[in-house]
């Protein structure tokens, strides 16, 4: 039997394992599919890992991600890693083995420094003073009677009373390195102990010890792990993995599986078996030599190829959730890599591609290939297993790919076409090429969209949309559409058929620029935002059925529309009205469906699953919205214009501009289980309280904080907490990333804290609690008020005169200090108020504070551009304008990846920093989210603004970002900008947020045309209201054209500014 090497781990990660479909390799290497990229993260010591080689691996009782390296141990709680301090400081850190016993208590194997046990927050340790055989301690195994072992270099030993004692045996071969141990399956029978040694492998049942060895068939006397478990049929087995591969024993015999069936001839480090929902087993192999996966007895390598940072894996853990979503960590000697089931394949020039910008993606079946086009790479062919490419001197030396479509003839031969930017049209049929130009009737020689349309008489029409109109090709002949009477002579973008039982088929053509036309007879109805379509510029068409009925959708440069048309009085309705849930960006490239009744809707933010569900009260929501992005596996969230399809095999396509990636849909498991949510750290100032009882918090305390972690180990970034102090707060607070909330003073009481979290699926955890309750000052405290009262009685009956004073004295010092307790909490509050408005990384300002500060500010700036008299001109070099800056560090990401998220949050500082010094004390500096700022200057002159972002930019420029430890490194930022109001003598005609936007889509531009550059956008002196409302914000080249909008930059060239609405 051959061992494969797969490069999609998608099929090994599957709740359904596919390799029987992968069980011949000439079969396997003619789909793309075995050419792609797993995805996978890899953590190492910038990400805070003691160290890079991952001895050992656990999953904890409260589910903590455990590391054994070879500089001590650190759990992962989903955010960060936290080492532990291991005891005896001198003795090695190096961790060989890690377990959990039923007691609860966490035991290290160290390499020279023996035992160590962490239980209820205390260490214990042991060596050979307390009877361990050596120091080196190499494996750990709680039996099912609660007996521990250790092995070490010089034998077994166990652990009883406080003390470890030898294990013995009459043939010597226990005394030498003990490197694995296994408690074999205890169907009701007595239980079985195998050892594996540098001599050989043990195996202890009813008091009788066997051992193997390379005389009994191992390929190696030396066994580094161990495996009990049954084979195919049912019948037990014994996996055992040597230094020179893996064998398998039947209870009779050994059989070396890396002389008989190909598997790597190199130490097995660690053997585990996994079950699926279905009962499937599946073997799984730390080698020296990759990753190696039997399941339906097919064997599977993944290694460095499929990007492993090396081939040495030293330990391994798969876990399968109840949906059964399935999650691989790997430890290698470069990092902790983890892979999990249902993520996307990658294809970019890492695998084979000569270019990563991903325009164009297609497959024909006879013969049997898949293309991609590139918007200047050209052009790619998967075949017989490996990429052919067409380059500059080939018969397609074209470099811009547009788009594709495969016919089929009669015989069901695939003909070809490719869509190219300014070379016309490609057709490959017969192994030969052809071109269509305008001088063979193209209207325009860049092609958008091609369609094959079947008439009712058989007859076969192809449609072709280009920059200036449609064309037709029937017979060989040419027929150009775009006179502005019948299709309008607009870029077409995609075309689309749409069928009703009884009714003749309906043809739709998406345009950009003059919205929808539809075929009505013999002519043509434009259908436009006038009858309900969001946006004109429409990109992608697609029809689709489902049990609410029969729609067309319609995707746009500004929304995603559809239109019910089984109705006669169909309305088209929108994305992010009524019940249809809002996209996370409303730029729509393509558009697609799976046969399970799902759209996908491919954005420059990632791919968006739309599943209809049946609404409820508590989710009146017509679709479950799901986003995937890099996160999942794609290589970017930037797809591209219409690269997006289902093949034939229902997998899931697109382009990016990072490359091509696939999502085979059957393999989708949906994680729907809560995950643990745990309090982690209560701390009043810098003492830390328990967190399984009252948490009393006496008068005058220092900050409350509290720390929470939900243990989601995929996704994090998208992992949110929402809390709530019963007796303080009202309601529960949005749902925010930080894992932290503090509280500076709290009024004497019994409160309630609580916390929920939420992960990357929706998937809420919680809420866990704390009580508290805040002791009251010394004088309110009950016993004080009784003493005072009793005092005041005694003084009453000698007195009579001096008890009226003393009451009356007593009364006005307890108004007075109802006062100052009154005025505390009035302090308290407006404190936790600022607080909720500023960054907590940063210091500047959030969002909050802009939506709830900004009303005043802009009803001033109205104010004064309503009654100031002067003239156009005169008015834009008043001070009389709010400037919005939007501000976005550029390749930040780098940042993150490179130098850690601790450095990343440093140079966020430290550009605060810069804007705080920058701007001017009445501007405002606000951290937008992410890498993004934003700054308000108020009293502002619109034509001064270059100056200010110039600077700005300048500065960030110049600054020596300090990452720590003495490293610093340089950023730049890119800045895009506007004024309000945008149009001076109409101030009230655009709101601010609006104005934002269009800064935002300056921002973009900037970004998108080079970087460590600023574009400021405003109206022209001529600047038509009409024009400026019907255009913004999609039609900013055309705005720009026609004089109704200026641009500022620091560019060189503004005309080459690319705004993500053209190609």
């Amino acid at each position: 039997m051959r061992l494969l090497t797969v490069p999609g781990l998608l099929l090994l990660l599957g709740a359904v394992a596919l390799l029987p479909a992968w069980a011949e390799a000439d079969t396997r290497s003619k789909d793309v599919a075995s050419a792609g990229r797993p995805a996978m993260r890899i953590f190492t010591d910038r990400d805070g890992l003691p160290q890079n080689s991952i001895e050992g691996l656990l999953v904890d009782r409260k589910g903590y991600l455990w590391v054994g390296t070879q500089d001590g141990a650190a759990f992962y709680n989903g955010r960060t890693w936290s080492p532990v301090s291991l005891p005896d400081l001198h003795t090695s850190r190096w961790v060989r083995s890690m377990i959990q016993t039923s007691d609860g208590s966490l035991w290290f194997g160290r390499d020279m420094g023996g035992v160590c046990r962490l239980k209820d927050g205390q260490w214990e340790s042991y060596d050979t003073a307390q009877g361990l055989p050596h120091t080196r301690v190499l494996s750990l195994l709680e039996r099912r009677d609660g007996t521990l072992l250790a092995g070490t270099a010089t034998g077994l030993a166990r652990f009883h009373e406080g003390r470890w004692q030898p294990v013995t045996e009459q043939s010597g071969l226990l005394a030498s390195g003990v490197l694995g141990l296994h408690e074999g399956p205890d169907p009701g029978g007595p239980s079985v102990l195998w050892v594996a040694t540098e001599k050989g492998l043990g195996r202890l049942q009813d008091g009788q010890w066997r051992w193997f060895t390379k005389a009994d068939g191992l390929p190696h006397s030396t066994v580094w792990s161990v495996l009990d478990s049954v084979d195919e049929a049912g019948q037990g087995v014994v996996w055992a993995g040597t230094s020179q591969g893996l064998a398998r024993w039947d209870g009779k015999a050994w059989k070396n599986l890396a002389r008989d069936e190909g598997l790597p001839r190199t130490v097995v480090n660690r053997i585990l078996e996994t079950r699926d929902a279905k009962g499937q087993r599946s073997l799984w192999l730390a080698t020296e030599q990759g990753l190696v996966i039997r399941e339906k007895g097919s064997w599977t390598l993944v290694d460095s190829r499929q990007g492993f940072p090396n081939n040495v894996i030293r330990s391994l853990h798969v876990a399968t959730s109840p949906d059964g979503v399935r999650t691989v960590w790997a430890g290698t000697f470069g990092g902790l890599v983890r892979m999990v089931s249902g993520t996307w394949l990658s294809f970019s020039t890492q695998n084979g591609l000569p270019d990563n910008v991903s325009f164009a993606l297609g497959e024909t079946r006879h013969p049997e290939a898949f293309w991609v086009g590139f918007l200047g790479g050209g052009l790619a062919r998967f075949e017989n297993g490996q990429w052919h490419t067409y380059g500059e001197d080939s018969e397609v030396p074209d470099r811009l790919i547009m788009r594709f479509l495969s016919t089929e003839d009669g015989s069901g031969r695939s003909t070809l076409w490719v869509g190219t930017r300014g070379s016309g049209l490609l057709r490959f049929k017969d192994g030969r090429w052809n071109r269509f130009t305008e001088k063979d009737g193209l209207p325009d020689s860049w092609v958008y969209s091609i369609h094959e349309r079947v008439l009712p008489n058989g007859q076969r029409e192809l449609w072709i949309g280009t920059r200036n109109g449609a064309a037709r090709m029937v017979d060989g002949r040419w027929t150009s559409f775009g006179d502005g009477k019948a299709i309008p002579r607009s870029p077409i973008l995609a075309f689309c058929e749409t069928t009703e039982p009884g009714k003749p088929k309906q043809f739709w053509i998406a345009t950009r620029g003059a919205g929808l036309a539809k075929e009505v007879g013999k002519g043509w109805q434009i259908i436009t935002t006038a009858d309900g379509l969001c946006n004109i510029h429409v990109t992608a068409l697609l029809e689709t059925r489902d049990p609410s009925g029969h729609w067309l959708w319609a995707g746009t440069y500004n929304g995603l529309s559809r239109l019910r048309l089984d109705l006669p009085s169909g309305a088209w309705e929108t994305m992010g009205q009524g019940a249809l849930p809002p996209l996370p960006s409303n730029l729509v490239y393509q558009l697609a469906k799976d046969d399970q009744g799902r759209v996908f809707v491919f954005t420059h933010r990632g791919v968006v699953r739309l599943t209809p569900r049946k609404p409820s009260a508590q989710n009146p929501s017509l679709f479950d919205l799901y986003t995937y992005t890099t996160g999942d596996g794609l290589p970017s969230n930037g797809c591209t214009m219409s690269s997006g399809f289902v093949d034939r095999r229902g997998r899931l396509w697109t382009g990016t501009v990072a490359g091509a990636a696939m999502l085979d849909l059957s393999q989708e498991a949906f994680d729907r289980s809560p995950k643990p949510l745990l309090l982690e750290h209560v701390k009043l100032g810098s003492a830390s309280k328990p967190l399984d009882r009252l948490l009393e918090i006496p008068w005058r305390s220092p900050r409350l904080s509290l720390e929470y972690a939900l243990l989601s180990f995929f996704r994090e970034e998208d992992t949110r907490y929402r809390t709530q102090l019963e007796g303080l707060e009202a309601q529960p607070s949005e749902w925010l990333a930080d894992a932290k909330r503090e509280y500076s003073t709290l009024p004497a009481g019994s409160y309630t804290f609580k916390v929920w979290g939420r992960d990357f699926a929706g998937n809420e955890s919680g809420p866990i609690s704390l009580r508290i309750k805040v002791l009251p000052a010394p004088w309110l405290t009950w016993w004080a008020i009784t003493l005072e009262v009793l005092g005041g009685l005694g003084l009453v009956a000698g007195m009579v005169w001096y008890r009226t004073r003393r009451l009356l004295k007593q009364t006005q010092e307890l108004e007075a200090k109802v006062a100052q307790r009154t005025q505390e909490l009035r302090l308290a509050n407006e404190a936790l108020r600022d607080q909720s408005l500023t960054d907590p990384l940063t210091g500047l300002r959030n969002r909050r504070y802009l939506g709830e500060c900004m009303a005043e500010d802009v009803a001033q700036v109205q104010r004064i551009h309503r009654d100031h008299s002067c003239d156009r001109r005169e008015r834009l070099s008043l001070n009389i304008d709010l400037l919005f800056i939007m501000l976005d560090l550029d390749h930040f990401k780098t940042v993150n990846d490179e130098h850690g998220h601790a450095a990343g949050d440093r140079v966020l500082q430290q550009v605060a920093a810069i804007l705080g010094h920058t701007v001017r004390d009445s501007d405002t500096a606000v951290r937008w989210g992410g890498e993004e700022f934003l700054v308000v200057a108020r009293h502002a002159a619109r034509r001064d603004a270059t100056v200010l972002v110039e600077r700005i930019r300048a500065n960030v420029e110049a600054h020596a970002f300090d990452i720590g430890e003495g490293r610093s490194i340089r950023c730049t930022c890119s800045i895009g900008f506007t004024s309000f109001p945008f149009v001076s003598r109409h101030p009230e005609l655009f709101v601010w947020e609006r104005v934002l936007a269009l800064a935002d889509q300056a921002l973009y531009a900037a970004k998108q045309s080079g970087r460590n550059a600023w574009v400021g956008l405003y109206s022209t002196e001529d600047a038509s209201p009409e024009r400026l409302k019907k255009g913004l914000p999609g039609d900013i080249p055309g705005l720009v054209q026609e004089g109704q909008i200026e641009v500022l930059t620091s560019m060189p060239n503004p005309a080459a500014l690319e705004w993500g609405t053209d190609l």
